[in-house]
Parts: structure tokens; C-alpha cells; sequence
């Protein structure tokens, strides 16, 4: 059985995701990760906004 692992939601761990399950075309590739991984995250910038971090990817993505 082939998956891919994700221990936390940085999104410079999911980025490329999308782009990797479908040039391996492995489409029904099993994700196994943890439930923070869906939390909202961000950066506080130091003026004070928020820069938010791309969220991961939906199901249908």
C-alpha cells in the first residue's frame, strides 16, 4: 500500500501536494495526517496584519 504522511499543516509541506499525487497519477492515494493539519495558520506581521497561510487542499482538489 502506497500513502503519504503529513505530521503538521505548514503549508510549505503541502504545497506541491495537488501537483504530486496527479503527476504520479496515484489519484486515490491514501493521505494519512494529523487533525491540525485543517487549523486556519498565519504569520502576524509587524505592523500588525495577518498574512494567512494557503489552506490545505480539499477533498475534491
Amino acid at each position: 500500500m502506497e500513502y503519504v504522511v503529513l505530521s503538521h499543516g505548514h503549508y510549505d509541506h503541502f504545497g506541491r501536494l495537488v501537483l504530486v499525487i496527479k503527476a504520479i497519477n496515484k489519484i486515490n492515494l491514501l493521505l494519512i495526517v494529523h487533525e491540525d493539519i485543517f487549523k486556519k495558520r498565519g504569520t502576524k506581521k509587524v505592523e500588525g496584519a495577518i498574512w494567512a497561510y494557503p489552506e490545505f487542499p480539499a477533498r475534491d482538489q
